[in-house]
């Protein structure tokens, strides 16, 4: 996850900045009291966007008002005591916020970007070894997630199968490990949070997430990985020799961008949410 999903709130009803205060400051919160403060700083606006669905589908968002006094308050130093306070969607997100920066590091690491990215792995290395063991206390099929992880390092570095696809086919491709790994979680997180109700829609729908912010990141960035050189699937699918992606084919990507977005907004709605909160969502 790339922390792409930053939320619209300034013009929201209260009502809505409410719930997004308590989803992201009680993210925050919980990754403070389970993995420590220096591990706050991880954030990440995609984890926070799936505690919220997830709340909303286990009903636990009906009263966010209710939670603990410790998420009400407004001090960030007022963390939640004891993990009968903490709502287990929030703790899975704080979770998926500590494995996802261990895999976003190893990453940096294995391109070759220098001695800060090893000076992270050391000093987040017993938060992300926490995190590893509350998904194992849940029964989280963490040999997948890791298999995602190796697939996605793999095709980043493999030439097999480029030349026999279509552009679209490519950057799917690329994109395949990483739906897939946060496909894991909003099914897993179903299935612990939720008694898993809607499990394998949730399941599609979080592939399907997972593919939007692999591509939309990719495109973000084409120029500036241009310039440094770092791997970017769309510099695969539409090569360039100055380093810019043309009007045309910045128009085939996001048209692709809009159907799976339409294809996520589909997946919203067919869950058994209160119609506001998929509106929201979407």
């Amino acid at each position: 996850m790339f922390g792409l999903m930053k939320a619209k709130t300034c013009s929201a009803p209260a009502e809505v900045r409410l719930r997004r205060r308590m989803h992201y400051c009680g993210t925050c919160k919980t990754i403070g009291r389970l993995y420590g403060q220096k591990a706050r700083v991880l954030l990440n606006n995609d984890t926070i966007f799936l505690a919220e669905v997830l709340t909303a589908l286990s009903g636990e968002d009906r009263e966010p008002g209710s939670w603990a006094a410790r998420y009400q308050s407004y001090n960030c130093m007022s963390l939640p005591r004891e993990k009968k306070e903490m709502p287990l969607a929030l703790q899975l997100a704080a979770a998926a916020t500590m494995v996802m920066a261990e895999f976003k590091i190893a990453d940096q690491m294995a391109d070759d970007h220098g001695r800060r990215w090893k000076l992270a792995r050391r000093v987040y290395r017993k938060s992300f070894g926490r995190a590893a063991s509350a998904l194992q206390e849940w029964d989280f099929p963490l040999d997948e997630l890791n298999e995602c992880w190796k697939a996605q390092t793999e095709i980043e570095r493999s030439d097999g199968f480029r030349a026999a696809l279509r552009w679209d086919e490519t950057l799917l491709a690329y994109a395949g490990p990483t739906g897939r790994a946060t496909g894991l979680f909003f099914e897993q997180g179903a299935r612990i949070a939720c008694n898993g109700l809607s499990a394998m829609n949730m399941r599609i729908l979080g592939r399907r997430f997972g593919e939007l912010i692999y591509c939309l990141d990719a495109l973000e960035d084409y120029e500036k990985d241009a310039r440094t050189g770092d791997f970017n699937p769309l510099r695969v699918a539409f090569p360039s020799i100055d380093g810019k992606l043309g009007s045309a084919n910045r128009e085939r990507t996001v048209a692709l961008l809009e159907k799976i977005r339409l294809e996520i907004e589909f997946g919203l709605a067919r869950l058994p949410i209160p119609p506001e909160r998929a509106r929201m969502f979407i």
